[in-house]
């Protein structure tokens, strides 16, 4: 299977899901994930949110499965999807 290059759209959607804060609470609520310390248990990691999957920072597997840490969005990410918002609406 081809790949085809990433637009504009794919690009910005990417920029747009690494900002927004993710709600974990909202995850764990669903069962996606499971508390462990520091870390989430995630049982099927492909049912998890695109933009949940893209903030995984760190994977371990252990005796009890997929254990994930998440990175927080960067000030910097944060401000670039904002001016491109700004010029995109303009």
């Amino acid at each position: 299977m081809k790949k085809r290059p990433i637009g504009d759209d794919d690009l910005l959607q990417a920029l747009n899901d690494a900002a927004k804060a993710m709600n974990v609470d909202e995850l764990i609520k669903t069962g996606q994930i499971k508390p462990d310390g520091n870390w989430y248990l995630v049982p099927d990691v492909n049912a998890l949110p695109v933009h949940a999957q893209r903030k995984i920072s760190k994977r371990r597997m252990t005796a009890k499965g997929l254990k994930v840490q998440f990175r927080e969005p960067y000030r910097g990410v944060i401000a670039l999807d904002k001016k491109l918002n700004r010029k995109r609406k303009a």
